[in-house]
């Protein structure tokens, strides 16, 4: 009797697989009526993400399971053995407290787990296999259903952008707003004031990214956003990520990690800055958006048949995000809901330049979402050959630095925030207004490094380099670093056309600032170590 009421439950579960061509709508039909028939507790779908190398939960029953410890311990033992290609265990694993969790794999898509109080009898454990197979001839059917429609939604939306009107261009000068502020929480200030002073600084750096937004966005639109490729350590720009948003998910009570896989190369080479620009721009979202739980970084790489390519995967437990409002992710000034812009802000560019970032750099970009659950945002950037360690070098933030400076700068603002984070790194500081006064300065005086501002009134920062390297003898060896708000690829190559060792942008920012410096003061006493400007 047993027996046939079993196969009878099973006969109406194959019956509910593929009856919808939506992958989120067949899997609410079918995977309910697995709950019921089996007498399980929970039921969860792992899938591959779209770059075919991570699984992710795509459906989860009931929904509040998401937050269970032993679920998601299940799920970690679920993805080992996905990724070790070992069969899996039946029963997958089990607790003190009577909860037994089983697994199947659904053909090369992912697994099927189930989560229920007594064990299943290993007949039945058997007879589950063809309905898994089933399942993955669905999801295939699924997923090209979503190909079409998405290739039709692209169509529809290249047709809109070839009518939409032109977007207005803007521009923007660096202000020293940011490092003021931040230089006075640095004094000593009542609680009041302090809260007001973290007002300014917290108001400054997010309008000084709507403003970079605007910037990237414009220049991507021109044609004029450039790539610079580079060698690098991977893990310095990985770890730098971690220590800048760690305390912001403290501060949230979510875990923040890091995970990167032994075949990942410690040196690659692409553009440094771009890459940051991603990752800061992924992760800020997700500490954003999510309330629980916690955020993780994997990267991995992944061979194809033509190159080795790097998969980043940015992984959140928030608020997850619905599958109509997908398509619409990457697109600009999109915000997927007008309640979620009042409440979390944003420019609704940072998604749209991180797809153009990623395009750019030969890479993909994509995210798999599930409301209530969390997100997967990741992409894949080209391995561009291999490097030697040797060479690359690192620096370090240094403590003192007793060195002479002459800071040439015109406006009072920039001049005062520079020998404010010079003078606290121990600097001697000798000022020059214009490049004709930095001219004169520097025959009349000896100095280590000059910081040489690019803009300014008379003279620039430019032909005053060139009229120096003309002089010739220690004037052509003396370490002179731009500084300006022209932070582009051409902008750079100006700069060392005209003889300059290196290139700061504005506003300054202190880390980059004293590794700047450090890296000349140590070329001025060994020469050996003198490197080419870092273009």
């Amino acid at each position: 009797m047993r027996h046939l009421i079993e196969q009878e439950v099973l006969h109406e579960i194959a019956m509910s697989i593929g009856e919808s061509i939506e992958l989120e709508k067949m899997l609410s039909e079918c995977i309910p009526i697995f709950l019921r028939g089996l007498g399980c507790a929970t039921a969860a779908i792992l899938l591959r993400d779209e770059s075919g190398d991570f699984y992710t939960p795509s459906y989860i029953l009931p929904r509040a399971a998401a937050r269970n410890q032993w679920l998601h311990q299940a799920i970690e033992k679920t993805l080992y053995y996905l990724h070790s290609d070992k069969p899996i265990p039946s029963p997958l694993c089990s607790f003190d407290y009577g909860l037994y969790y089983y697994a199947w794999p659904i053909q090369d898509f992912g697994a099927l787990l189930l989560g229920r109080s007594t064990p299943l009898r290993e007949g039945l454990y058997r007879e589950i296999f063809p309905l898994t197979n089933k399942l993955a001839l669905a999801i295939t059917s699924c997923l090209q259903f979503e190909h079409l429609k998405q290739t039709q939604t692209e169509l529809i939306h290249a047709r809109d952008e070839a009518q939409s009107a032109n977007k207005a261009k803007s521009h923007f000068l660096a202000n020293a707003v940011i490092n003021l502020s931040e230089l006075l929480l640095e004094t000593s200030l009542d609680s009041r004031q302090r809260q007001l002073t973290q007002g300014i600084c917290e108001g400054g750096r997010a309008l000084l990214q709507l403003v970079n937004d605007v910037l990237d966005f414009s220049r991507i639109e021109a044609g004029k956003l450039e790539i610079v490729n580079t060698a690098f350590r991977l893990p310095d720009l990985l770890n730098g990520l971690v220590s800048l948003f760690e305390k912001e998910a403290v501060s949230k009570g979510l875990h923040l990690s890091l995970t990167v896989a032994p075949n990942v190369p410690d040196i690659i080479n692409t553009d440094p800055s771009r890459l940051r620009q991603v990752l800061q721009n992924l992760l800020a979202n997700a500490i954003k958006f999510t309330e629980v739980g916690s955020i993780s970084i994997h990267v991995s790489m992944k061979r194809t048949q033509s190159e080795n390519e790097l998969v980043f995967h940015i992984c959140d437990t928030g608020i997850g995000i619905d599958e109509t409002d997908k398509n619409r992710l990457f697109q600009e000034f999109s915000q997927i809901d007008r309640d979620l812009d009042r409440r979390f802000g944003g420019s609704g560019l940072g998604l749209a330049i991180a797809n153009r970032l990623v395009t750019m750099m030969g890479g993909r970009i994509g995210c798999q979402s599930m409301p209530g659950i969390g997100s997967t945002f990741w992409f894949t950037l080209p391995m561009h050959g291999s490097l030697q360690a040797e060479n690359i070098e690192t620096s370090t933030e240094p403590e003192h630095l007793d060195i002479k400076i002459l800071l040439v700068e015109d406006s009072q603002t920039n001049q005062m925030v520079a020998t404010a984070m010079l003078e606290k790194l121990g600097c001697h500081i000798h000022l020059a207004n214009n490049g004709q006064e930095a001219v004169d300065d520097i025959q009349a005086e000896t100095f280590d490094i000059v910081l040489m501002d690019v803009s300014m009134p008379g003279m620039d920062g430019l032909q005053a380099t060139r009229m120096i390297r003309a002089m010739g003898g220690k004037y052509a060896e003396i370490p002179i670093i731009a500084m300006t708000a022209h932070a582009f690829a051409h902008d750079r190559d100006a700069c060392f056309e005209a003889g300059m060792n290196d290139y700061l942008s504005k506003p300054l920012q202190r880390t980059q600032l004293f590794s700047v410096l450090e890296k000349w003061a140590q070329a001025n006493k060994d020469p050996a170590k003198r490197v080419l400007p870092e273009v």
